[in-house]
């Protein structure tokens, strides 16, 4: 595939192409392409720019003609999300007969994804995939907001919650650790926000006191667990595998439940624990952990979702590629992650999706014409560090006090190297600024 971002600068590609070859078949022609009965210095320049002409617009009509299926991915091109989403599309492509071109969009806010598929038109050419590891949406709002705004077509894959324990702790099981009358300090790999029902879930079910800390890295949480800091780690599945296995391993971890549908059992202890036993096959039902899924704009034909999920539903399961489960399961898992946000958040309405950053880029983008009279006013150091520092401030993803400590010093060193570069390698006198002056 030439072209991975639009069908647009494609289009515009063979375009400019085909003119290009049209001006130069002028120029061929106006050469003799005849001489004294012999072959003229233009002919087979004619000959060739003429042929590759009519191909260029051949391939220009079969562009524009084409209708390929957007995909709109919130992942980072070329990371491993991003690889097994455009290993998935090309598969589905062929069944459909049709190309599913992957388009990354990586903002946030009124520049995700999700806000672009919302937006999208319902005509069956648009799919947007909706995953819980957006800045967006945490975890359950994510799965609240797809219900709400989008069609649902499958589950791509879901990594489960664990309950993580040290292996001397008291409890065997959930009605123990629940029964305990003691403190429990947890320990959640990611924000706050989307540990928020699973932090409510098991508060609900205790009567003692439950004290969370929240750690961006599941390493760090398991750490905190092997040092006797925190009584119960919740980290995802997949993060009990190397570097957390090693862990697991020196200090004796036990997986006390999976976050998970119910299983029709109570498992068989592994190398983890009770690797097999689900919240659900203990008597408390509860789904948790990290997933992604593909969905549509809201309206879209029945049978448009229908025949996408079947695309990508198709396939060996545990193959190099990831497949679409079935849209009732999708909408059922979605129903149940919405029902524990809503009861966690105590909230009952429309997930609004945040602006972003659309403040930060109109201040940004409003101050490059203030620059100049600012720096008049005040001089170019002081203009400077104040427009780089307000700009990164209203930029940063997450603005917090240690945000803050990294960007006055970045803005103080950006604004010294402008000035020692502009002013003393190419002598440009900088203003003052009449504050100074007077």
């Amino acid at each position: 595939m030439l072209f991975r971002k639009s069908k647009v600068a494609e289009v515009a590609f063979y375009a400019l192409l085909a003119a290009s070859a049209a001006g130069l078949l002028v120029l061929a022609l106006r050469m003799d392409l005849v001489v004294r009965d012999a072959i003229g210095p233009g002919l087979y320049p004619a000959l060739v720019l003429a042929a590759l002409l009519v191909l260029v617009l051949v391939v220009l009509a079969g562009t524009v003609t084409r209708r390929d299926i957007r995909l709109l991915s919130p992942f980072p091109e070329g990371l491993w999300h991003d690889t097994m989403l455009r290993r998935a599309a090309a598969g589905a492509g062929r069944a459909l007969g049709q190309r599913v071109q992957v388009v990354a969009n990586t903002g946030v806010g009124w520049f995700s994804a999700v806000h672009a598929g919302r937006r999208a038109p319902a005509d069956g050419q648009t799919m947007v995939v909706v995953t819980s590891e957006t800045a967006d949406l945490a975890g359950a709002e994510a799965a609240a907001f797809a219900r709400q705004q989008l069609v649902p077509i499958g589950r791509l894959w879901f990594d489960p919650d664990a309950l993580v324990v040290r292996e001397n702790a008291p409890w065997r099981d959930l009605d123990a650790l629940f029964a305990s009358p003691e403190p429990l300090r947890i320990g959640v790999a990611g924000t706050a926000a989307a540990a928020a029902p699973i932090t409510a879930w098991i508060g609900d079910h205790r009567s003692a006191a439950v004290e969370v800390v929240t750690e961006p890295e599941a390493p760090t949480v398991l750490r905190a667990l092997a040092e006797g800091r925190i009584d119960l780690a919740i980290v995802g599945r997949s993060d009990m595998g190397d570097g957390a296995a090693a862990i697991g391993a020196r200090h004796g971890f036990r997986i006390l439940a999976m976050l998970d549908e119910a299983q029709g059992g109570a498992g068989e202890p592994g190398d983890n624990g009770a690797a097999g036993a689900t919240a659900a096959d203990q008597g408390f039902a509860f789904v948790s952990g990290r997933w992604a899924g593909l969905a549509m704009p809201a309206g879209s034909p029945a049978a448009a979702v229908a025949r996408v999920q079947t695309a990508f539903g198709g396939g060996e399961p545990g193959g190099d590629s990831w497949r679409a489960a079935p849209t009732e399961a999708f909408a059922a898992f979605l129903a149940g992650l919405d029902r524990q946000w809503r009861t966690a958040a105590g909230r009952d309405g429309q997930v609004r999706l945040p602006r972003g950053k659309v403040a930060g880029f109109a201040v940004a983008l409003l101050g490059v014409p203030l620059f100049p009279w600012a720096m008049d006013l005040v001089g170019f150091p002081v203009a400077a560090f104040l427009f780089l520092a307000a700009s990164m401030g209203l930029l940063w993803p997450s603005p917090s006090v240690r945000a803050a400590g990294l960007i006055v010093p970045v803005a103080a060193l950006v604004t010294a190297a402008l000035y020692l570069l502009f002013g003393d390698l190419f002598y440009v006198v900088f203003p003052v600024g009449l504050l100074w002056e007077s």
